[in-house]
This record gives C-alpha cells, structure tokens and sequence, in this order.
C-alpha cells in the first residue's frame, strides 16, 4: 500500500484495440463488470490504437459505448445510469475520451 505522502505513479499508455458498440446497457452484455463475454448490440467500428493508446474515428452523431479488447473479454469500467461506458458525438465537435484500463490495478 503507497504511504500517505507518496504520489502514485503516472498512468502508462497502452496500445490496445477499441471496440465502439451502439448504446450498449446491462441487458444487452454477458459477463460481469467491468470485463463482459459478449456484446449484443451492433458493432459500430473498431480501431487499434497507436503505442501511446491514442486514436481518431469518424462516427455519425450519437450516442455510442466504447470498450477495450483485453485477454478477459471486452473491458468498459465507467457507467452512466445503466448505459455502459457512454460516449456522446455532437456534429461539428470531436469528442475527447481517455480510458483507464484499471482491471488489475493495484492502490
């Protein structure tokens, strides 16, 4: 366990394959969060990204669940509601996302 007084280390990017569903709820995943066996909602795109984790994509205006491929299955920590990992695409706009791939951390 870090002492009080110590920072904890800076987060290191990781290359990883990003999976960006439909508006993806509890319903309509099998498995357990944060890592999920399947996804039944419709496969919008995928992208792999650089080494430093980053990525652009052009998406429709929407709204949207993003996921990591990870040996586990499909990896989405953040929840709004009962949608899972949300991401909003507004015309005219980019959206900026960072993911923290946290499933085996240690704090």
């Amino acid at each position: 366990m870090p002492s009080p007084n110590s920072s904890p280390p800076a987060p290191k990017p990781v290359q990883r394959e990003v999976f960006i569903y439909q508006l993806t709820t509890l319903n309509d995943v099998t498995g357990q969060a944060p890592m999920y066996n399947s996804i039944h909602t419709k496969l919008v795109k995928n992208v792999l990204t650089d080494e430093n984790g980053h990525f652009t994509v052009y998406l429709p205006v929407g709204d949207y669940s993003i996921f990591t491929k990870e040996e586990g299955g499909y990896f989405a920590a953040r929840f709004d509601n009962n949608s899972i990992s949300p991401i909003s695409v507004q015309q005219g706009s980019m959206t900026s996302i960072t993911i923290e791939i946290n499933y085996a951390a240690a704090y």
